[in-house]
């Protein structure tokens, strides 16, 4: 079996991103440390500010690109932000360019790492951007490195762990990650702010973007 794909694409520029970065590669080799040498995922590392290259790497095929930043639902910065407000990616000006380019996102799991990005604008514009269902892991409300970091070793421990026999790679991420809720809420004793829905192409997505 070929081994997944994680692209960590961190666009948070902080401290606290980079401790995320690298305890979510810890965890997913640790995980592989266990399977006889053969190894579980290729872990790929993206830190830019360029929005072309941000924008290849979400395009690129994968099984799970995990974006860490931080979430804005202001209509008028929706997306993706840097700590220092520098570098930022919005949904609108991702779907304008995936349209041009006729291809959107690549991966058969989006996890969002950010603030506020199961709320219902972003979610509907995460849609323009896919040409195919997806597995959607975002967060409900704001979130903080503790609960990111907790949710994130219960999610891809789930993802390794089980192999999804029989499943399609959106339904084994959906059947990760609903696992990973149901394993946080065991650890903390409370809600978990992450939630997961497969996503389907909204139909601005189904004319511009290639199936």
């Amino acid at each position: 079996m070929r081994p997944a794909r994680v692209r960590l694409i961190d666009l948070g520029f902080d401290g606290a991103f980079d401790t995320s970065m690298s305890f979510a590669q810890s965890l997913i080799q640790s995980i592989g440390a266990r399977t006889n040498g053969n190894p579980i995922a290729e872990i790929e590392f993206i830190r830019t500010r360029d929005p072309v290259t941000v924008r290849t790497a979400l395009q690129a095929d994968a099984t799970v690109v995990h974006i860490m930043a931080h979430g804005t639902t202001d209509p008028d910065g929706l997306g993706f932000w840097s700590e220092d407000e520098k570098t930022g990616l919005t949904l609108t000006e991702l779907a304008e360019a995936f349209a041009d380019d006729g291809v959107g996102i690549g991966a058969d799991v989006v996890y969002a790492d950010c603030c506020s990005t199961a709320q219902g604008r972003f979610v509907r514009a995460i849609r323009d951007c896919i040409a195919t269902p997806i597995a959607y892991i975002g967060a409900r409300r704001t979130v903080d490195w503790h609960e990111a970091t907790t949710f994130a070793s219960a999610f891809y421990g789930s993802l390794f762990k089980d192999r999804g026999k029989g499943l399609t790679p959106v339904e084994r991420g959906v059947r990760a990650a609903e696992r990973a809720i149901r394993g946080y809420e065991d650890i903390v004793d409370g809600p978990c702010p992450f939630v997961v829905k497969e996503l389907t192409p909204s139909r601005r997505a189904q004319k511009a973007l290639a199936w």
